[in-house]
C-alpha cells in the first residue's frame, strides 16, 4: 500500500513518473535529484527486506538524517514478493511510468518477474536503468561490493594515499554519489532526449567501478601511456607541491590551492614571505618540501579564526576547512 503521494512539482522533467526499487545511496540519491527538476517518484521497500541505511545513525524522530535528505517527498509503496498480486501491481506501475531504477545483482529483476525485457514489452517507452557495482555482463557482474571497493578496484583509492601512508577513508560515497547516482542521472536524461524523438525506451547498465576508473583522468593516463603508475603521494595535487591542507595552530585546517604563477606570488606576499615565490614555482620537490615546510610553520603559529579573517577579502584560493554545519551558513 502507499504511504503517500510526491507533491505536484514544476521543473524540467515535470510529469514524469519514476518507479524506484533501489536502497541505500546510488538509486535513491539519483531519484531524489531527478523528483528536485519535477519528476514524481514511486519507491518500492521490500516487505522482510531490511534496509540499513534507513536506521543509518543519527536519527531524528526515528529515522536516520541521511535516509531522510534523499527520500523526503517521495510517494512509498511496499511490495510483498511472495504475494502474486503485489507483483502485478507494480508490474501496472511500470506500464505508466516513464523510468525504472533498480540496483539489485543483474538477472534478479527479471528472476522476479520484473526484468526490462518483460516490462519494455508492456512499455515500449520505459526507460530502466539499472545501478551496480560492475555492470550487467562483465565477469564481475555477480560480485557483491561497496563504495571503498569499487575506489580500490577503480585504481582511485592509491591516489587517496598520503607518501608513506594508507588510503584515506571519506564520509561522502564518492563511488556510490559519482559512479552510481550522478551517472544515472546523466544517462537517464540522455535516454530522455532520445526518446523524444525516437519514442523508446532503453536499458541503461550503470557500473560504478568501472566509471570511477574512467573518471580518474590524473593517474590513469600516466599508467596507459608510460606504463607505470604516478608517484602517489608525491604528485603536485596529492602532496608534491605545496597545494593542500594546513593545521592551524588550534587544530584546524586551511586549504592552500592556487598553483598559477599570479596566485603563488599573491599569497606569498601577502604572507610577507616572497622568498618563497621562487621555489613554489619550481620543478624540484625539495624546493616544494621546503615551501610546504614554511607554509606549515606559518599557518601553525596562528588560530584558525585569524587565518580565516586573514584571506576573507583576498583572492588567492585559500579557504577554511568548514565543517557540515557551518557550511550550511555560506552563500555560494
Amino acid at each position: 500500500m502507499t504511504d503517500g503521494s510526491a507533491p505536484g512539482r514544476g521543473g524540467a522533467l515535470a510529469g514524469l513518473r519514476i518507479l524506484d526499487f533501489s536502497w541505500s545511496v546510488p538509486g535513491p540519491f539519483a531519484s531524489k535529484m531527478l523528483m528536485d527538476l519535477g519528476a514524481e517518484v514511486l519507491a518500492v521497500d521490500i516487505a522482510g527486506r531490511p534496509e540499513i541505511f534507513r536506521s543509518w545513525p543519527p536519527m531524528k524522530d526515528g529515522e536516520s538524517c541521511a535516509w531522510r535528505e534523499i527520500n523526503t517527498g517521495k510517494a512509498r509503496t511496499v511490495w510483498d514478493r511472495d504475494d502474486p498480486d503485489d507483483l502485478e501491481r507494480l508490474r501496472h506501475e511500470a506500464d505508466t511510468a516513464d523510468i525504472l531504477i533498480e540496483q539489485f545483482r543483474p538477472g534478479a529483476m527479471a528472476g522476479m518477474g520484473l526484468g526490462y525485457e518483460a516490462l519494455s514489452a508492456r512499455n515500449p517507452a520505459l526507460i530502466y536503468c539499472s545501478i551496480t557495482g560492475y555492470g550487467q555482463s562483465g565477469p564481475m557482474r555477480q560480485r557483491a561490493g561497496h563504495d571503498n571497493n569499487y575506489l580500490a578496484l577503480a585504481g582511485v583509492a592509491a591516489g587517496l594515499t598520503s607518501l608513506g601512508g594508507h588510503p584515506a577513508l571519506s564520509a561522502l560515497p564518492w563511488a556510490d554519489i559519482v559512479g552510481g547516482s550522478l551517472q544515472a542521472v546523466m544517462e537517464i536524461q540522455t535516454a530522455l532526449i532520445d526518446r523524444a524523438r525516437t519514442g523508446q525506451g532503453a536499458h541503461l547498465d550503470v557500473a560504478m567501478a568501472p566509471f570511477m576508473r574512467r573518471l580518474n583522468v590524473l593517474c590513469r593516463p600516466v599508467a596507459e601511456q608510460l606504463s607505470r603508475d604516478p608517484d602517489y603521494g608525491a604528485t603536485m595535487l596529492d602532496g608534491g607541491s605545496f597545494y593542500g591542507y594546513y593545521r592551524t595552530s588550534d587544530g584546524r585546517y586551511l586549504t592552500v590551492g592556487g598553483l598559477e604563477p599570479k596566485f603563488v606570488a599573491g599569497l606569498m606576499d601577502a604572507l610577507d614571505r616572497a622568498d618563497l615565490t621562487s621555489l613554489a614555482l619550481s620543478s624540484e620537490p625539495e624546493d616544494h618540501k621546503a615551501v610546504q615546510k614554511a607554509l606549515a610553520d606559518i599557518i601553525g603559529a596562528k588560530p584558525f579564526v585569524h587565518w580565516r579573517a586573514f584571506f576573507q577579502g583576498r583572492d588567492l584560493c585559500v579557504e577554511p576547512v568548514l565543517t557540515a554545519l557551518e557550511a550550511e551558513d555560506i552563500s555560494f
